[in-house]
């Protein structure tokens, strides 16, 4: 196993099992992203002994750390070929007075995964149980005066998910059988709920993950 990152969201640590399994899916998404932010080097330590192999911030603005000059609503599609999938996404925000305000979601489908030349499940042309299926959406304002702000916002994230045959053996003693819960130390709540071995051996993983700043 190599060096371990430590994955923030804007500044605080990210929800999500995937720093300690391969196998569980990560709880920040890129495409909502202001900036990504990589640190490496001594400055780590400012977030503990164990962020040894780098530090990822993603901030992603759902506090809003000053008030927008004037309204804006984004949309955004993207499409992937080799599996078929789609994303949207749509983020807002806006002031009133001192008050601003940000709001996203985003929806995510794809199918299996083609491969070439029969390199897939059984000699297919695709990599079975790779589809997946996400939905996430965050809901943050925050109230401005003279020397800062004060700021909350809440969000969510569902998502079901496939893994490839053989790439779950050895993973975890016992596979995915029972439910696991994760707690941060900013009250945010994520659970990664146990694939399901169905009669084929496909393991699918459903989870979620709540939050509150």
């Amino acid at each position: 196993m190599g060096p371990v990152l430590t994955s923030l969201q804007n500044g605080m640590r990210s929800a999500d099992a995937s720093a300690i399994s391969a196998d569980h899916s990560v709880a920040v998404e890129p495409m909502l992203a202001d900036s990504i932010e990589v640190l490496r080097g001594p400055a780590t330590l400012l977030y503990g002994g164990g962020a040894i192999g780098g530090v990822v911030n993603v901030v992603d603005g759902r506090i809003p750390t000053a008030l927008p000059a004037e309204a804006t609503v984004d949309v955004g599609w993207r499409y992937t070929g080799a599996s078929h999938g789609q994303t949207g996404v749509i983020r807002a925000e806006g002031a009133i007075d001192n008050f601003a305000f940000h709001f996203d979601a985003l929806s995510r489908n794809s199918d299996d995964v083609d491969v070439a030349d029969g390199a897939g499940t059984d000699g297919m042309d695709y990599l079975g149980n790779t589809s997946t299926q996400t939905q996430s959406g965050s809901l943050g304002a925050s109230y401005h005066f003279t020397d800062g702000f004060i700021g909350a916002a809440m969000s969510w994230l569902d998502s079901d998910y496939g893994l490839p045959e053989g790439s779950h053996e050895g993973s975890h003693a016992g596979g995915h059988e029972d439910d696991h819960d994760h707690e941060s130390g900013h009250d945010e709540h994520a659970e990664e709920h146990g694939g399901e071995h169905e009669e084929h051996g496909d393991v699918r993983l459903r989870g979620g993950a709540r939050g509150a700043w």
